[in-house]
């Protein structure tokens, strides 16, 4: 006979009238008592640790599981696309874009969830990917800014009032790069070349020219004491150009000075110099030359 309850002296040692194992709770092989009092053997029917880990993987692999995260991880990384058509307008670089594949509704709900969005643009089999750089939304109107530099600067606006859309596609070009040497310092002019300048471009020196001539003691007209020399680089126009003289040597200023020596005339590439008195020796003297705007 099954016991499940011993009272010794009016207090209670065991009770199992409470329990609720069942064969079917317990592990096979397994022995309990019911609360009954009756021995048991387990007859559940419980997976292995291998087992369960092996449906635990197959549900995780299966398609029809977890599908909320599974959408988010194939979402992941992958840009939302807008696709579109541009047609000329007839005007030079501006494009109108018609069939535009997404919704107000789809594509506020991408930006707003901070999927990566790019509007995707055809013409005659040429394709042209923009990715989104500003947006704005209001309550009757939503604004998308798109742009892309390549061998252009392509910007695009595309907004929905309504159901309905509105885009188009505007292009400018890249100026091209110069070739050609800065032009030197003159009169200020906003230029009409088409190209820009490099960022290392060196403009002609404004430091004035030297040039070291020999005034020789027999080179002096004996009539009006002048004497030209050559001058490489010296202008005629004295509006573009100031010259002065400088001296190799204290002996040179020395006799230059005592024979009373001025330049009094310029041409092109010449000087000419007069004297109070000739000088009975060579005398060695630097021409400075300074460009200068009329």
């Amino acid at each position: 006979m099954a016991v499940n309850k011993v009272e010794v002296n009016g207090e209670t040692k065991l009770d199992l009238t409470q329990d609720t194992v069942t064969p079917e709770t317990l592990l096979p092989g397994v022995t309990a008592h019911n609360a009954a009092g009756e021995e048991i053997t387990g007859s559940g029917d419980f997976a292995t640790k291998n087992e369960a880990k092996g449906y635990v993987t197959a549900h995780n692999q299966s398609d029809a599981a977890h599908s909320d995260i599974r959408e988010a991880v194939s979402k992941a990384g992958k840009p939302f696309i807008i696709e579109g058509t541009m047609v000329n307008t007839g005007s030079d670089n501006v494009y109108q874009i018609t069939d535009v594949s997404k919704s107000r509704a789809e594509v506020k709900a991408a930006v707003q969830t901070g999927e990566s969005v790019t509007l995707h643009l055809g013409l005659d089999g040429t394709y042209l990917d923009l990715a989104l750089t500003e947006f704005r939304f209001a309550d009757d109107i939503d604004f998308y800014y798109f742009g892309a530099v390549m061998d252009g600067v392509f910007v695009a606006t595309l907004y929905y009032t309504g159901t309905q859309y509105n885009a188009g596609l505007s292009m400018a070009s890249i100026p091209t790069l110069s070739n050609d040497a800065p032009s030197a310092p003159g009169t200020a002019s906003a230029g009409t070349s088409s190209e820009a300048a490099r960022g290392d471009h060196v403009h002609p020196s404004e430091r004035p020219k030297a040039t070291q001539v020999t005034l020789t003691a027999a080179g002096w007209d004996s009539g009006t004491k002048k004497q030209t020399v050559t001058v490489s680089g010296v202008l005629a126009d004295t509006s573009k150009q100031v010259i002065w003289v400088a001296f190799a040597s204290e002996t040179a200023l020395d006799a230059y000075m005592d024979a009373g020596i001025v330049p009094v005339a310029q041409g092109a590439n010449t000087v000419t110099f007069r004297a109070d008195k000739a000088p009975t020796t060579d005398i060695a003297v630097t021409v400075l030359m300074q460009e200068v705007s009329a």
